[in-house]
């Protein structure tokens, strides 16, 4: 009898939070963790128009680090490239370890604590060659988890 009414108190408290879970909604705000916010960068030189890129770098806060890229799925080499394209790249910004959870603070990145690696891709085999480093030697900073800064920004590092 007393293992009878443990069982049934299980009972009611999953199912107690199993509607308070399905009574939750989206407000239509943008407290939805799942689209990336974006990190874009502007400017870039010509020759690096069509060429793939993808980065990292640790917030000022010394805890959280940041993957820069088109898709996330977990792990720290799992990050997408993003091309180039008319000297301008926009990567999606997530939070390292966690899948498809968007950055959506305002913190920064610090001078030198961000890179992108610089690929070429072979269309026929979709392989990629690494080709140079770009790091930020100006601090990045964030609103709401998006950030727009100049190619100026950084410097090659090889």
């Amino acid at each position: 009898m007393k293992y009878t009414i443990k069982f049934l108190w299980i009972i009611v408290f999953v199912t107690v939070i199993g509607f308070s879970m399905a009574g939750c909604g989206s407000d239509g705000s943008d407290n939805d963790k799942s689209t990336p916010s974006i990190l874009t960068i502007t400017d870039i030189p010509d020759k690096y128009n069509d060429l793939f890129v993808s980065g990292g770098g640790t917030l000022d806060d010394g805890t959280t680090a940041l993957l820069f890229g088109d898709s996330y799925n977990g792990g720290v080499d799992a990050i997408t490239t993003v091309q180039i394209k008319n000297n301008k790249a926009s990567f999606k910004v997530y939070i390292l370890g966690l899948t498809s959870i968007k950055y959506s603070g305002n913190d920064g990145i610090d001078s030198w604590e961000a890179n992108f690696s610089v690929f070429e891709v072979d269309p026929s085999t979709e392989s990629a060659s690494p080709i140079g480093t770009l790091a930020n030697n100006e601090s990045i900073a964030f609103i709401n988890g998006s950030a727009e800064v100049s190619f100026s920004k950084f410097e090659e590092i090889k």
